[in-house]
């Protein structure tokens, strides 16, 4: 121990007197180490951090796949129905909860404060079965949260628990909000505790709700659905704890079994094969081998990086030794062994690689830092009607420091350790001879040299192909054409209430204000305006000459209102568009793009063809509509590829899900803004207050832009 600390201070000593070089080789370390443990950092945020809560290693996370694998090669959505057989007939588990994702709801919410009415705003609320907090043994940070009994009666427990994020921001942390209410959809929740700050949920991904409301409540948060005791309905995700003594394996055994008899008690068109159970992270199927292999690629590339960097301070070390021939002479003719030079040598290094790993773990926490506050900042500014806050906890944690200390470690052995070798080597008496103006020509001649330039030629050669190709898909990226409208389009989420009269009085109230303004050229209602979300029922047609094997099981829809198409500037190439009529009405119409056209009635006309939807999934596909238009292929869901089959479906279809306004401007876009606003005030000044606005161009499409050049910015670095 006190010869390695002997040879540390004299390895401070050395790289002290040249720091030039030590600049040069610790800058080189940091750019391969840091990009390496960046990347291990958001792969630890994504697939290694387990929830926040009480034993998490006993949680699991319920997962199937489907006979048809129409939705996807995994699932993790179950209906009511089946999450409470679980919990009636499961031994291995000892408790299970019932979780939905957040949904935005339109709600009266306290004012801040002892005063005030109630402001009318978008909350993000989560429905979860009444064991929730006590499963995931998590207390309350102010009051309590729910009782097991709140989340067994069908409607009879208005309470519900705030998440501390919501706590600090809407109510800046008052202790006094206990006891007041939050009406949604008319049903006034008593707000009975907040959530700890540490607790952000359940979430595959982990967004963060508002709220938290017991799933009984369900009848409140969708007026006029009963999905709770439909089994075709899956709207819930199922976490268990496991019970003492059970291992993973046990409880999956008992899945098998329990899945088996569940699917006689309700027989289903797309037959579950099997129930797996998989580790309770934020981003749900991490250990799927597509996943696994994309991480690896992604790795190997920046691998390649850390490769040039260990290859460039192996050369700068050879240099560097060969400039040192005649001190390793002296010790050697003062009795130093190989081994002993050997280990000096790679002690050097080694401190190199681990000031190299301490600069890059400088460059993590800074590139890291960057990428998780402008991607919530993105998702806060793009995401329509008030998105849920999403949780990235990718900072590093202890096991992403233990994994840039082992990777400097080793990066120093393998940088060090050929110089090192080659180094103890030498000729003695030529070292003490300190035949200077020899070095250049044996430099010149030394193979391992020529070895590692060969091997960083050919390793950035294939970097920089790979980036050139990412690139190009980059470039792509910037330029590409949705096929639509998107600077002067703006998206409108309001809080219309949740009186669904005085809801759509107002909203006929607020399109008719608006396309009475100059500066407004057209206004449409959509479902879910492009590039964020769509529906997906499944499709049956049965007058279709196409190979059934190119026929989806399932298409996009989106319910839009007849002045969508000129709003966003979508052709109709046959047929026509929806009257009011039908739209309001709901009559059995549809539109369709030209891929569905292709796809279903391929050399045929379209017009006029039905098709069936299975609207409420529950396999009856009992929706049947006549096609009476067929739109532009555009870029609804990927600005990467066109959409597969698309439908538009009339406008009373948007009950299924959250609507909004589409407003097409002319002129100065800051003007119309303003015109927009001042007309809404004109309405109701209460409008102003749940009012988000922004362009396609900056808002939905700025996102997808985002996610693209992201990840081929980073590839590509």
């Amino acid at each position: 121990m006190q010869t390695l600390w002997q040879d540390v201070r004299y390895g401070l000593r050395m790289l002290g007197k040249n720091p030039g070089f030590t600049a040069v080789a610790v800058l080189t370390l940091a750019l391969g180490i840091g990009v390496n443990t960046a990347l291990f950092t958001v792969y630890n945020g994504v697939a290694l951090k387990v929830l926040p809560v009480q034993d998490p290693a006993r949680i699991v996370r319920f997962a199937r796949w489907f006979e048809s694998r129409a939705a996807g090669d995994i699932q993790l959505w179950f209906s009511n129905p089946e999450y409470r057989y679980y919990t009636e007939h499961s031994r291995a588990f000892s408790s299970l909860i019932a979780t939905t994702n957040p949904r935005r709801l339109s709600a009266l919410v306290p004012a801040r404060g002892s005063s005030g009415a109630s402001q009318p705003e978008f909350v993000q609320g989560e429905l979860v079965s009444g064991n929730y907090f006590s499963t995931l043994g998590m207390q309350a940070a102010l009051g309590r949260t729910f009782l097991p009994e709140e989340g067994q009666e069908q409607g009879a427990y208005a309470v519900a628990v705030l998440s501390y994020p919501f706590w600090q921001r809407r109510f800046a942390g008052d202790a006094r909000i206990l006891r007041k209410t939050i009406t949604v959809n008319g049903t006034a929740f008593t707000i009975i505790g907040v959530a700890p700050s540490e607790f952000i949920g359940t979430g595959a991904p982990p967004e963060v709700p508002d709220l938290w409301a017991p799933l009984a409540m369900q009848a409140a948060f969708d007026p006029g659905t009963d999905w709770l005791n439909n089994a075709s309905a899956a709207r819930v995700q199922i976490l268990g704890r496991l019970a003492p003594g059970v291992t993973v394996k046990q409880a999956r055994a008992e899945m098998v079994v329990l899945t088996s008899q569940l699917g006689k008690l309700f027989p289903a068109k797309d037959r579950t094969i099997t129930v797996t159970l998989k580790p309770a992270t934020y981003f749900g199927d991490t250990d799927d081998p597509r996943f696994q292999a994309f991480v690896a690629l992604v790795m190997v590339i920046v691998g390649m990086v850390l490769m040039i960097a260990c290859a460039n301070l192996a050369n700068m070390l050879l240099a560097r030794a060969a400039g040192r021939r005649k001190e390793i002479g002296v010790r050697v003719a003062l009795g130093a062994s190989r081994g002993r030079l050997i280990r000096l040598l790679l002690t050097e290094s080694a401190m190199l690689a681990l000031l190299g790993g301490a600069a890059g773990l400088v460059l993590c926490f800074w590139t890291t830092g960057i990428l998780g506050t402008a991607t919530e900042e993105l998702i806060r500014e793009v995401w329509i009607f008030n998105g849920p806050s999403v949780a990235l906890r990718m900072n590093p944690d202890l096991r992403v420091f233990i994994y840039a200390l082992v990777l400097s470690l080793v990066t120093g052995v393998v940088s060090g350790l050929a110089p090192a070798v080659r180094a103890s080597r030498g000729d003695l008496s030529a070292a003490l001879k300190a035949e200077d103006a020899a070095i250049g020509p044996r430099l010149a001649r030394s193979r391992l040299r020529s070895i590692l330039v060969a091997g960083q030629v050919a390793v950035s050669l294939v970097l920089l192909a790979t980036a050139g190709l990412l690139l190009r898909g980059l470039l792509k990226a910037q330029t590409a054409n949705p096929g639509y409208e998107t600077r002067n389009v703006f998206v409108l989420g309001l809080n219309f209430g949740s009186d669904v009269a005085r809801s759509n009085a107002l909203r006929q109230r607020v399109i008719a204000q608006l396309e009475s303004l100059n500066e407004v050229m057209s206004v449409a209602e959509a479902a879910r305006p492009p590039m964020t979300g769509t529906f997906t029922p499944r499709v049956m047609v049965e007058d279709s000459q196409a190979d059934p094997r190119s026929v989806p099981p399932g298409v996009l829809a989106n319910p839009v209102s007849p002045s969508y198409f000129q709003t966003l500037g979508i052709p109709i190439t046959r047929g026509r568009d929806f009257t009011t009529q039908e739209s309001d009405q709901g009559d059995s119409v549809v539109i369709v793009s030209e891929a569905t056209a292709r796809d279903f009635w391929p050399g045929d006309d379209p017009i006029g063809r039905r098709l069936k939807l299975d609207m409420d999934f529950s396999g009856k596909f009992a929706t049947e509509l006549q096609v009476i238009g067929v739109a532009k292929d555009v870029r609804n869901t990927h600005l990467s590829r066109g959409d597969p089959a698309y439908l538009y479906l009339p406008l009373h279809f948007r009950k299924l899900l959250f609507g909004g306004l589409l407003v097409r401007t002319q002129g100065d876009p800051r003007s119309a803004v303003a015109a927009v606003r001042s007309g809404l005030e004109m309405v109701d000044k209460g409008l102003l207050a749940g009012l988000w606005m922004t362009s396609l161009e900056q808002g939905p499409l700025r996102a997808e832009r985002f996610i693209t050049q992201a990840t081929s910015i980073f590839a590509a670095f």
